[in-house]
């Protein structure tokens, strides 16, 4: 299932590949735990600004952070997490919509060139990444601000809102923590090989680990995340 190459257990690799994923864990709840305080200590018409400088020194420390800790620490992975912040803060606000409502082909011309540009870039920059992460953040944020500033019945909302996309959305953390492990495990269990598609027994186990990923986030969901969610929101902050 994984790689073990020199790299496996010391600090300047990912470790094994079916739990690759897990760098983004340590960076989010470092992030949740510095941001309440963030918060408090701000003053509320001063947060964006600190938020939009956060985001602007982000590619910075990719800059002349080395290629690996840029990767996977806080200060070179803020921006994409602070961009979530800062459409929250003016979304609560109502000030979203205002801004956007009447603008909206400014946002679908912003996308088109966030496309390509990581069409430009792609390839061409090492694994911090010191601008695609900028481009993918903007483009992400992009289209949420285009989401949450459309009316309902338009056909992006209602694509997004059906019930499967609704499921796999109420689905999709787990999805994220274990679908390498199933597939990791399931190529090596029934093919004895990495995880690869070159042929219809491939096709065959991927689909495998893909249902068994499903089903597996599903029970999850209901079984635990669910009522953790429910709990939570019995409180009022």
């Amino acid at each position: 299932m994984a790689n073990y190459n020199e790299n496996t257990l010391n600090f300047s690799g990912f470790g094994a590949s079916c739990m690759g994923v897990t760098w983004s864990l340590a960076i989010e709840e470092q992030f949740y735990l510095v941001l309440p305080f963030i918060i408090f200590i701000l003053n509320k018409k001063h947060l964006p600004i600190f938020i939009i400088l956060c985001i602007f020194l982000a590619p910075i420390f990719r800059t002349f952070i080395p290629s690996y800790s840029s990767y996977v620490l806080l200060p070179t992975r803020m921006d994409s997490l602070l961009i979530g912040v800062l459409i929250a803060h003016y979304h609560f606000n109502e000030r979203l919509k205002i801004i956007f409502n009447k603008n909206q082909i400014i946002l679908y011309f912003f996308i088109i060139f966030c496309f390509i540009a990581l069409f430009v870039c792609g390839g061409r920059e090492s694994m911090g990444g010191i601008f695609i992460h900028s481009i993918l953040t903007l483009l992400y944020g992009s289209i949420l601000v285009l989401v949450l500033t459309t009316e309902k019945n338009n056909f992006l909302i209602q694509f997004l809102s059906n019930s499967v996309m609704s499921y796999i959305a109420r689905i999709s953390y787990m999805i994220y923590l274990t679908h390498q492990v199933f597939n990791g495990l399931f190529h090596q269990l029934i093919l004895n090989h990495y995880p690869q598609i070159n042929n219809y027994k491939d096709v065959f186990v991927t689909l495998l680990a893909l249902i068994t990923t499903i089903l597996f986030s599903t029970i999850s969901y209901y079984s635990f995340e669910k009522p953790i969610l429910s709990f939570g929101k019995k409180f009022n902050y």
